[in-house]
């Protein structure tokens, strides 16, 4: 490989003229702009997804065994009282799922905590997203 300015080309040695010259690839099926479409994403993607998907799972076993194991701290707020959301909207989630229900308050919210703290394209978009099932604020918000 050669450095030519910002960028690396591939080279081989040309024994006829004594210099290395750029390695050309046969444009064809797969080819773009002699570069080679070998479908390496289309084979990654169900790493991909499975990696998502398991640590999805993590999070819900850990959630479940939080709310179920675990003694919970009485002084700790949840946005939602449902089973297995009282453990995904606790702390700032609490917050959100307020904003996402009501808006902004001008009051403190919580002792001297206020809402407009967290900004506003979350709680808007699980409002929107929400607003044909009510209620589910939260599940939509976790989703």
């Amino acid at each position: 490989m050669v450095r030519y300015g910002t960028t690396i080309r591939r080279v081989q040695p040309d024994t006829s003229r004594g210099r290395f010259v750029p390695v050309r690839r046969a444009a064809g099926p797969g080819h773009y702009n002699g570069l080679a479409i070998d479908g390496g994403l289309l084979r990654a993607l169900p790493i991909i997804i499975s990696g998502y998907l398991v640590g999805r799972v993590i999070v819900l076993v850990c959630a479940f065994l939080s709310e179920t194991v675990v003694a919970r701290n009485p002084a700790l707020t949840s946005g939602d009282p449902a089973p297995l959301l009282r453990a995904l909207t606790s702390w700032d989630g609490w917050f959100y799922l307020g904003i996402a229900r009501d808006g902004y308050h001008v009051d403190a919210v919580a002792g001297g905590y206020h809402d407009y703290a967290f900004l506003p394209l979350y709680p808007m978009l699980v409002r929107t997203i929400a607003t044909p099932f009510p209620g589910a604020v939260g599940a939509v918000s976790v989703v």
